[in-house]
């Protein structure tokens, strides 16, 4: 039984050694992202205060999503939970009429979990701000499927809100969407821009 008692107490303190060291990797990992974003210029015409909203934004979102991963001690993160957060923070789940999100049951890597955090933010940055969430009568459609090839299909659509136009330039919200779908999706990211709203497609694999 003695025996039994030690066996089991190194096991548990490996355990926690091993979730302890992936704590620490992750949060590094994640104060690297925040140290990028806040050394990343504004738009030339975009105030302090502004700024400031805007990385405040990106970091609440990130918080977000380690508050998913650290219920599960850091293994994964549900899709619908994160969409379900992001939406939140906008008044999202509180206008039914204007949000429809649905699609089977993804569970994300800490990786996938924080990059998408970040995109999802963007995405509804931009529709509450110029798209079809800032206007009466618009709508937001977000659908998600999983590819026979182990792709996972996000698609968010923005329906009746203010006309869009593709900037011969991307902006840095673009440019964090696409390089987070690239480098922590593994994936990749298309936004089209049709006159009626943004719809950005996202594909990346599970894992």
């Amino acid at each position: 039984m003695l025996f039994r008692d030690v066996s089991d107490r190194k096991e548990a303190e490996a355990q926690r050694e091993m979730l302890t060291a992936e704590l620490s990797h992750r949060v590094k990992n994640t104060l690297a992202v925040v140290q990028a974003l806040a050394r990343s210029p504004g738009a030339p015409d975009q105030t302090v205060e502004q700024y400031r909203d805007r990385l405040i934004g990106r970091i609440q979102a990130l918080a977000r999503a380690h508050d998913q991963l650290l219920e599960t001690h850091w293994q994964s993160a549900d899709l619908k939970a994160l969409i379900d957060a992001t939406l939140l923070a906008y008044g999202g789940t509180g206008r039914h009429d204007l949000v429809a999100a649905e699609g089977p049951d993804i569970r994300l890597t800490p990786k996938q979990g924080l990059g998408l955090a970040l995109i999802l933010h963007e995405l509804a940055t931009n529709a509450s701000k110029y798209g079809s969430l800032s206007v009466n009568g618009g709508s937001l459609s977000l659908i998600w499927t999983r590819e026979k090839n182990d792709q996972v299909r996000l698609i968010w659509q923005e329906i009746d809100g203010s006309e869009v136009r593709e900037s011969t330039k991307d902006g840095f919200g673009t440019k964090l969407i696409k390089q987070a779908c690239t480098y922590e999706l593994d994936g990749s990211a298309e936004l089209k821009f049709s006159p009626v709203g943004l719809v950005a497609e996202i594909m990346f694999p599970m894992e």
